[in-house]
Formats: C-alpha cells, sequence, structure tokens
C-alpha cells in the first residue's frame, strides 16, 4: 500500500484522482483495496469543501431548469475508470462520471 496524504490542494485531488484510476480493479479485501477505500473517502472531504453541489429548487426543476454546472461539475474530466465503481456513488465525481 501506498502512503495516503491528506488531500489538500489541487495537486492532491489529481493526484489522489490518478491512484484511483490505477487501483480501480483491486479486490475490496487486498491492500490496494483498502488504499482505494480511503483516497475515494479523501477526494469526497476535498469535493464537499470545495465543490458543494447547489441542489436545484422545486420551482427550477419543474421548469426542466437543470444545475449540472454546480461546483465541481464543472470541472470536464473526461471519462474515467473511477466511474465504473459509482454503485455505491461515494463521490460526487464518480456519481457524475458514472451518470454521464
Amino acid at each position: 500500500m501506498a502512503k495516503i496524504r491528506a488531500v489538500r490542494t489541487e495537486a492532491d485531488y489529481d493526484a489522489a484522482l490518478a491512484r484511483i484510476d490505477e487501483l480501480f480493479h483491486s479486490e475490496p479485501a487486498s491492500p490496494e483495496g483498502e488504499e482505494l477505500d480511503v483516497l475515494i473517502d479523501l477526494v469526497e472531504h476535498y469535493e464537499d469543501r470545495h465543490y458543494p453541489i447547489e441542489y436545484p429548487s422545486a420551482v427550477g426543476a419543474m421548469d426542466g431548469g437543470s444545475s449540472h454546472t454546480a461546483g465541481g461539475l464543472e470541472r470536464q474530466r473526461g471519462n474515467s475508470a473511477l466511474s465504473n465503481r459509482a454503485a455505491g456513488c461515494k463521490s460526487r465525481y464518480i456519481c457524475v462520471s458514472y451518470i454521464h
């Protein structure tokens, strides 16, 4: 298992996402699977603080209005293997990638 660092900067965030992509197919109970779980939690925490999602009002939702550009969704990351692990939607990035 690689040394895990806190995700405090955009560079840390990008590095964590890259490592998550590398670990994507790890077995859940393996050291790599454990590292993956920790990194996903760290990325989720960073996203909560730096890219909060603003949910549309009920009126906006009924209008057909959409808020797909809020927070971290503005970041165009392209397709990632990370999106395939979205079953539990552990990260906004994961869920958004999976949906699109």
